[in-house]
């Protein structure tokens, strides 16, 4: 039951995430960006997310899977982090290196934020 879980919830995930990052990645591209913008903003709401769910939901309970591992797994993407930075290495070494620090930082920094707000 709980691998349907997290197939669910990376269906609705991915969904999700397609939809906020690519516009916003597509309006950072045309404006000439350095950094796409809709993946950082959804894989940093995606790590903030997890604190504050990992937070509150109990232990065990059937939501965990389906909305730490699935949602929140198809909703942040580590394959398009890893795109997006070796792109910039090309042609934009110091962009790439600042997009990697954000993520690299901004991703637990947001969980413990989003844990923080549970006032646990």
């Amino acid at each position: 039951m709980a691998g349907f879980l997290v197939f669910a919830g990376g269906f609705f995930g991915a969904i999700l995430r397609y939809l906020l990052s690519a516009p916003l990645n597509t309006r950072a591209f045309a404006s000439g960006a350095a950094l796409p913008w809709g993946t950082l903003a959804v894989n940093l709401s995606g790590a903030f997310t997890f604190g504050l769910l990992d937070a509150v939901l109990p232990l065990p309970s059937p939501f965990r899977p389906l909305l730490l591992a699935g949602f929140l797994g198809g909703y942040t993407t580590f394959s398009a982090l890893m795109l997006e930075i070796d792109d910039r290495w090309q042609n934009r070494r110091p962009a790439a290196i600042l997009y990697a620090g954000i993520s690299f930082l901004g991703g637990p920094i947001f969980v413990y934020f989003g844990y923080l707000l549970t006032g646990k």
